[in-house]
């Protein structure tokens, strides 16, 4: 909320909220004569919370868009394939989270409140748990997450400002998912007025590894003012992605 301009899923936002107190996850507080507890609850983004709260000795959470009581009194969430989530993540942590909560009245953001027990919450967390494995039956096997989550690689920060003649360097982030080790090469991508090294840039990565890529730019003293996309081709494994990462480059003369 501090940076948005450092992730490609909030770089557009021109509002920043500086935070008094960083919360965990798990965490209780007390406010205003009631008691909070923070949960992770990435249904729709992977940044999403979910608050837990004691109102009148009642269990409340409240949550973002995308879990809601079907007609049938099932508990069901929307299945996203962007802004961020994962199938390790996603579906599955969101269930575990209201069963984490323990509330008995559920709000969330665009739907009605409804009421939730012990059995409608399992039964939600099987669900998640059989979709998620049909979803990932769906993909390409050993890197399932590259077909369901379009930010498995980012530019970090997602949108950076530069002049005529300046060079910078920003982060690649690269996440193998995947439970062997992944080698691989990048290729820096954008106009003829945004330079990159010329060479192919190597990387490995172990079972579960997330690395960063250092990626020097450099704009020509002749670039205009404007907005310019940069984007990767990368070898990964025995894959090969065309333009696969998206970042930005806003050039100000």
């Amino acid at each position: 909320m501090e940076h948005p301009e450092n992730f490609i899923t909030t770089c557009w936002t021109d509002t920043k909220f500086l935070a008094d107190r960083i919360l965990t996850e798990g965490e209780k507080f007390e406010w205003g004569g009631y008691s909070f507890q923070v949960f992770h609850n990435p249904v729709h983004m992977e940044e999403q919370m979910g608050l837990a709260a004691r109102i009148d000795g009642i269990g409340f959470y409240f949550t973002a868009d995308g879990s809601a009581s079907n007609r049938q009194g099932h508990m069901r969430s929307s299945i996203h394939c962007y802004n961020g989530i994962s199938t390790r993540t996603g579906l599955i942590k969101t269930a575990r989270s209201f069963n984490e909560a323990d509330p008995y009245i559920c709000i969330p953001a665009h739907s009605n409140g409804f009421a939730t027990h012990a059995d409608t919450r399992q039964e939600f967390i099987d669900w998640a748990m059989s979709t998620t494995d049909v979803i990932i039956s769906l993909l390409p096997p050993g890197h399932s997450e590259i077909g369901f989550n379009p930010y498995w690689t980012t530019f970090y920060p997602a949108k950076q400002a530069m002049v005529p003649g300046e060079r910078k360097e920003v982060m690649l982030r690269i996440k193998n998912t995947a439970s062997k080790p992944v080698s691989g090469k990048v290729w820096p991508r954008s106009h003829e007025n945004i330079l990159f090294p010329e060479k192919a840039i190597n990387f490995e990565l172990g079972p579960g590894e997330e690395g960063e890529i250092p990626i020097d730019i450099k704009v020509k003293t002749s670039c205009r003012s404007g907005t310019y996309i940069i984007t990767t081709d990368i070898e990964f494994g025995h894959e090969f992605f065309g333009e696969s990462t998206q970042g930005y480059i806003i050039i100000d003369e």
